[in-house]
């Protein structure tokens, strides 16, 4: 049985527990989806390095889970904007219950509580 690929964006520069954040939210999602976790992938890389891998890894999958603060966060709106350019479905998540969707409006990334 094939599973849907899942990318997951959200804030890391800053974010001291970052990477339990985002295995969390694999964790949450892997049973039903092929979860593509940068901050596990990308581990050891260089910043610069990093965007041009991550937006392939979001070419690669079908779509894109926003974690909590990722509005804060340019590399998760770089993410999102490029996603939804490429017609993903982005979904921020707030917590294991509750999620919304994330578009762009012409002039910015909306959804959810603004």
């Amino acid at each position: 049985m094939h599973k849907s690929k899942v990318y997951i964006a959200g804030p890391i520069k800053g974010v001291l527990d970052y990477k339990e954040r985002f295995a969390e939210a694999e964790r949450d999602f892997s049973e039903h989806y092929e979860v593509l976790n940068p901050a596990r992938i990308l581990e050891g890389m260089e910043d610069r390095d990093c965007m041009a891998i991550c937006l392939h890894l979001i070419d690669m999958a079908d779509s894109v889970i926003l974690l909590p603060g990722w509005r804060s966060s340019l590399g998760a709106n770089i993410e999102a904007a490029y996603a939804i350019r490429q017609g993903k479905i982005v979904v921020a998540y707030k917590n294991k219950g509750s999620a919304y969707s994330v578009s762009w409006d012409g002039h910015r990334l909306t959804g959810g509580e603004e």
